[in-house]
């Protein structure tokens, strides 16, 4: 009863905390520029050694200044009221305002922030070729490409960038994997711009590659020691910094922003207070695209605007949400879809007529004019206007694919769809389907042939007929360009252009989802999804528990083996072994464990090509003996000294004594004292990311760059900790009551020992 009520109370606490985080006290709105921030009780936070920390010293000296290593960490205060603002570089900022409503980014840009990569001082030869790398990718726009795919468009699609076949040389470079959009897990795999710049740069210097990932506070350390040969990471050009290293020219160009809650902001936090309502409202305003539709082509004319690119439909929705753009261009056959599921969103009067057909490549005259002919037939019977009745309308039961046969005595037919398109071709329980993989097997079957269907980005279906890689694509809008590439068949359908802005008119539900409780809920199932279901990130989060219990028990293992030794040298008769055994135990105690793990990561272990986790073992491992040889020492005095003098009278020696009559009875003093050094170790493992390692921690704090969510992922872990520890609590709790006699006999005769306390950890 007790434990349970222990193990209740525990829970409920977490709960609490739960529901209290995040619970600000409510802000005065009166901040509309930095000037505004230059006042004694603000607090600006701000990435250590960095351009944002000199911004925050020249505009706003009397504010108090707050370091953070991570800019997650930074926000996270700030969401919480630890600090007034934030000052960040530009891509940072407008990445994090799409998950993070309730904050705004000041208007002005307090000067620029450089990106360089960072070389050893005598490396000059890397560092030259980084610089002639960077000035060919500018000259020949490659970098305006990039910049516009990650940093404009927030993130999009890694290109095909193989290794070199036959590389000179081999380098370990040095990234944080935590900086949206410059580099960051997606999917479980490394992307974003410093991912691409280094695939590259690898193809441009015949070089192959390692990546390895840390904290900013370990790279210049890694660095100099000779862990990593070239840091490519968002990292911010100073001039402190270029007298400890080399930096390349700056091959990114960003600008300080400054981050604030918006219940603070005195300003227009809108760039227009009345929703667009009609298209020639659209003039002047900041539009958003899909790469390679045609919709921009028939808006250009009438209509002159900020163009906005983007690689993918969800990106560019975020966007219009978070007001980085104020219209979206699509087709009018998404627009009921798209307003059912996002009601804050309105769709405007069409603007352009569009008409699109299969697309086909112009050398393989045969299977067009066959497809044309199919296309044609199906037109007159009737059948593809009740194909696409039955994907374009509102009762979901009926959209399943049509039956058909694939014989593939004549081939196989491959074609090129988006697999994200609704209702044209999207995944549903793990299968494609829609519109066009309905018509593709349709084809397919009619010609006597297999299919294969090849996902792709839009901007990759044009470039994709035209090489063969595909054989046709469905639906694409013509245009004269490119009907100087590909062959066009006959009209699938006639569609119209729409622009879809945000209807700031609307206000949300206003039935019982706007409860407290239901909108908790929901925002805790929301940030569920986030952490552990999208891109299959729980096999991160498992993958960094495997790591941590890894770490743990072969330290446990082998620092119980190093402390038994250190043990048998403090009692010896030895003068010397017992004084060296003295020194290890106040020297190691009198160290903090990061700065052992960074001893020997970066000068003991630097030369030697050692994975991090084996030097975590061994440091973890040398700090546990230490402790672990006191507590055995204590356990051995603690032996009544008459008894051994008794197992010497009856002719034992110093060894069977020691086994026979000592250690027994020390077990009984060691476990509860052992137990919780134990347990204090696997918690302390959580530092471990100093020496890149991903461990639980670790592997949070990546869930959490992507995320943006500040609070969920630092309680799941704690939840995690506490699990993982309960069990071995357990666990040492059963071995303790088996090495005592008197316990382990009232627990076979089913008396309950109120000390059995898994819960009560002794330190």
């Amino acid at each position: 009863m007790l434990r349970k009520r222990w193990i209740l109370a525990l829970l409920s606490g977490l709960f609490v905390i739960i529901l209290s985080c995040g619970c600000v006290a409510e802000d005065e709105a009166k901040i509309s520029s930095t000037s505004d921030l230059n006042q004694a009780d603000y607090i600006i936070g701000v990435p250590e050694g960095t351009p944002p920390e000199e911004v925050a010293k020249e505009y706003m000296p009397n504010a108090e200044i707050s370091y953070f290593t991570q800019f997650i960490d930074g926000v996270a205060a700030l969401k919480s009221g630890k600090a007034t603002a934030v000052i960040y570089d530009s891509s940072g900022v407008d990445r994090i305002l799409l998950s993070n409503p309730d904050l705004i980014k000041l208007p002005e840009e307090l000067g620029n922030i450089e990106i360089a990569t960072v070389v050893g001082l005598n490396n000059t030869a890397l560092n030259d070729q980084v610089n002639a790398f960077i000035k060919q990718i500018h000259q020949d726009g490659t970098a305006d490409e990039m910049v516009t795919r990650w940093i404009d468009n927030m993130g999009g699609v890694m290109p095909d960038l193989p290794k070199p076949q036959n590389p000179d040389k081999k380098l370990t470079i040095i990234t944080n994997g935590m900086t949206e959009p410059m580099n960051y897990y997606e999917n479980g795999a490394l992307t974003g711009y410093d991912i691409e710049f280094i695939k590259r740069f690898a193809n441009y210097a015949n070089f192959d590659y390692e990546i390895i990932t840390m904290d900013y506070a370990a790279m210049i350390p890694a660095l100099q020691s000779g862990k990593g040969d070239i840091i490519i990471s968002d990292f911010f050009k100073t001039d402190e910094r270029g007298q400890e290293v080399l930096y390349s020219d700056a091959y990114v160009v960003l600008h300080n922003s400054v981050l604030i809650r918006k219940s603070m902001y005195a300003g227009n936090s809108e760039a227009g207070s009345e929703t667009i309502v009609t298209n020639d409202e659209l003039n002047g305003k900041r539009v958003g695209f899909i790469t390679g539709m045609v919709h921009i082509n028939n808006f250009r004319p009438l209509y002159e605007a900020e163009e906005y690119e983007f690689n993918d439909f969800s990106a560019m929705m975020e966007a219009l949400k978070a007001g980085r753009i104020d219209a979206m261009l699509t087709s009018e056959s998404k627009v009921a879809e798209i307003i059912e599921q996002n009601p804050d969103l309105l769709a405007l009067p069409p603007y352009a007529d569009n008409s699109s057909s299969i697309g086909v490549s112009k050398t393989n005259a045969e299977l067009g004019d066959k497809l044309d002919a199919m296309v044609k037939s199906m037109i007159a019977d009737g059948s593809l206007d009740a194909v696409t009745k039955k994907w374009t309308g509102n009762n979901e039961a009926e959209k399943v694919l049509t039956p058909v046969t694939l014989t593939g005595e004549n081939g196989t037919l491959v074609a090129g769809v988006l697999g994200d398109d609704y209702p044209y071709s999207y995944y549903k329980d793990n299968e494609l389907v829609g519109l066009e993989v309905d018509l593709a097997r349709i084809l397919a079957a009619k010609l006597g042939m297999n299919l294969d269907l090849n996902t792709m980005d839009f901007s990759a279906i044009l470039p994709s007929i035209t090489s063969g890689k595909i054989d046709l694509a469905f639906y694409l809008a013509y245009t004269p360009e490119r009907a100087e590439s590909i062959r066009f068949l006959t009209p699938l359908k006639s569609d119209r252009a729409v622009a879809i802005v945000k209807n700031k008119a609307y206000t949300g539900r206003t039935s019982a989802e706007g409860t407290f409780l239901t909108g908790f809920f929901a925002s805790l199932q929301d940030s569920f999804n986030k952490t552990f279901i999208v891109e299959d990130r729980y096999k991160l989060v498992l993958e960094g528990l495997w790591t941590t219990i890894v770490i743990s028990m072969l330290s446990l293992l082998f620092g119980s083996f190093l402390g038994a030794i250190i043990c048998a040298m403090r009692k010896s008769r030895s003068k010397i072994l017992s004084g060296l055994a003295i020194v290890y135990i106040r020297l190691i105690q009198g160290v903090p464990i990061v700065l052992t793990l960074m001893i020997l990561y970066y000068i003991l272990f630097a030369s030697v090509d050692i994975h991090p986790i084996l030097i975590a073992v061994v440091g973890f491992s040398i700090n546990f003996a230490a402790y672990a040889a006191e507590i055995f020492r204590t356990a051995i005095d603690a032996t009544d000294k008459g008894q051994l003098e008794a197992a010497y009278a009856l002719g034992f020696t110093r060894v069977s004594s020691f086994f026979k009559v000592t250690l027994p009875q020390a077990l009984r003093h060691i476990l509860p004292i052992f137990k919780g050094e134990f347990i204090s170790m696997v918690k302390m493992t959580s530092v471990v990311g100093y020496i890149a390692i991903q461990d639980l921690t670790k592997m949070t704090d990546i869930i959490r760059s992507r995320t943006f969510d500040a609070f969920f992922p630092l309680f799941v872990t704690a939840f995690i900790y506490f699990v993982i520890t309960y069990l071995f609590i357990i666990v040492l709790g059963k071995i303790e009551v088996q090495v005592d006699p008197k316990r382990r006999k009232r627990v076979i005769k089913g008396i309950v020992d109120p000390e059995v306390n898994p819960l009560e950890v002794a330190k």
